[in-house]
């Protein structure tokens, strides 16, 4: 989890998340939800390239959550697969 947290295109919040009209989950509020798992590691039978945040809130000290998906592709070659049409399908 450290990697995604210290790289600026691992862990991706989208625009609508950012800007939600209740409990908007902009990129520090995800960072700062996901520092609380910085020093776990989970297996996953895969590469994981990025992580795409789509929705989230941060409700401290009560509970708050993130929901979004894994890509295998870096968040890189998601747009540009996604600019060619064809955006690659999230493994987790």
């Amino acid at each position: 989890m450290r990697d995604f947290l210290i790289s600026d295109n691992k862990l991706i919040v989208t625009p609508e998340a950012q800007n939600a009209r209740v409990f908007p989950f902009a990129r520090d509020r995800a960072r700062r939800f996901f520092m609380e798992f910085k020093d776990v590691e989970f297996d996953f039978n895969g590469q994981i390239g990025f992580i795409l945040i789509h929705t989230g809130k941060e409700n401290l000290p009560s509970h708050s959550i993130a929901d979004g998906f894994l890509f295998e592709q870096t968040f890189d070659e998601y747009i540009r697969l996604g600019r060619l049409g064809a955006l690659p399908k999230p493994i987790g």
